[in-house]
């Protein structure tokens, strides 16, 4: 069994964020920021040194929930990852957000299950 992270606080909180972005937030960034880097600017997504989940563990990856040097790209980390990636306008953004959001959560379950 891999211990449990270190990072699920952060992970909690992440989740609360990627869930209350709104089109109209990405708007406005968009007034600031390229559209490509607005998912980071909003969230540290993408980023080692800006990741509110890799600066919560001071980047030790092998406590993160993701359980590795960037597997938050990787497996069945991908999908979400690279649909915010991907994403051309801000409903597209959104709605990778929440399903980031979603998949993030679906990884704490395992954990929570055995506090």
């Amino acid at each position: 069994m891999i211990d449990k992270p270190k990072n699920i606080k952060a992970a909690k909180k992440l989740i609360k964020k990627y869930r209350s972005i709104t089109v109209e937030d990405i708007k406005k960034a968009h007034e600031e920021f390229p559209f490509q880097v607005i998912a980071n600017r909003l969230t540290g997504i993408g980023d080692y040194e800006a990741c509110p989940l890799c600066t919560s563990i001071n980047h030790n990856c092998e406590i993160c929930i993701y359980q590795g040097f960037n597997q938050c790209t990787h497996d069945e980390n991908a999908f979400t990852y690279f649909r915010i990636q991907s994403a051309t306008n801000p409903r597209q953004l959104v709605i990778a957000f929440k399903a980031r959001a979603d998949h993030i959560e679906n990884l704490l379950t395992q954990w929570e299950d055995e506090e």
